[in-house]
């Protein structure tokens, strides 16, 4: 660790509290801090030093750098600007503007743009299967968020608020379609 530990300049200590400008955490700061001389990643926790320097012998997630900045969202959309957390989440958001659609059902050929989406659609269209059911009313559903939201209709409960007028929805998508409007 030694040789790793020059990869680091040292700036001040920070007194009192100090804001991560990216994520907007406080942390308590006694420290020195340490500046990598290649990037600049400023640090005061050595196992973010150590994992940073050499990230191959920290592989624990908990412990990554990698991990951590993932949650900064670093992966922008070049045609749209919006930011994701990796790579992968990024391609499957691109094929919204491409139109690509890799994943078809072997049933119906119905494509789509994801897996996730492809297994959905086999459990409520090509399964009789339907696992989880409404203690209230006893019906049942093949997706435990189709319960999740049939239980609103029983629980009066309106979770999504549209920030210009109010108005509030027991789904997202009623939200998302109704911003919409106001545009």
């Amino acid at each position: 660790m030694e040789g790793s530990m020059q990869m680091f300049q040292t700036s001040p200590p920070n007194q009192g509290n100090d804001l991560c400008l990216i994520c907007k955490q406080l942390f308590f700061a006694k420290s020195v801090e340490k500046i990598c001389i290649n990037c600049e990643l400023t640090t005061l926790r050595s196992i973010v030093q150590q994992t940073h320097v050499q990230p191959d012998i920290y592989q624990n997630e908990s412990q990554s750098l990698e991990c951590k900045m993932k949650k900064h969202h670093k992966y922008r959309c070049d045609l749209c600007g919006k930011t994701f957390q990796n790579t992968s989440f990024l391609k499957i958001h691109q094929r919204t503007h491409t139109g690509e659609k890799p994943y078809h059902c072997d049933i119906c050929n119905t494509a789509f743009s994801q897996s996730s989406s492809l297994n959905t659609h086999k459990q409520i269209k090509h399964s009789n299967q339907k696992p989880y059911e409404c203690n209230i009313c006893g019906k049942t559903f093949a997706i435990k968020n189709y319960l999740t939201v049939h239980l609103r209709t029983h629980s009066r409960e309106k979770p999504y608020k549209c920030n210009s007028c109010l108005k509030t929805f027991t789904q997202k998508s009623s939200l998302t379609t109704h911003i919409k409007m106001h545009q």
